[in-house]
């Protein structure tokens, strides 16, 4: 996540900061998924589900905005 994070502070194109911003989500995705899941912390699982959900809004890929939604609601139950 600090890679893509840090490709995106030099403001880059427009296509190569959408591709990044996905890359970030689909990462925090799976970031939130080890901590909550895995590692047993679920509010660093949100964090990072907050981060993917933060990128995909940016981006608008509903798809992403969806498969995060999902992943952050398995925390509730």
């Amino acid at each position: 996540m600090r890679l893509a994070q840090h490709a995106l502070r030099p403001d880059p194109a427009p296509d190569e900061r959408r591709r990044l911003l996905r890359n970030l989500a689909e990462v925090a995705i799976r970031a939130g998924r080890l901590a909550a899941d895995d590692l047993g912390n679920p509010m660093s699982g949100r964090a990072y589900y907050g981060a993917a959900l933060d990128a995909t809004r940016e981006v608008a890929d509903d798809q992403l905005t969806a498969i995060t939604h999902g992943h952050a609601a398995q925390l509730a139950a």
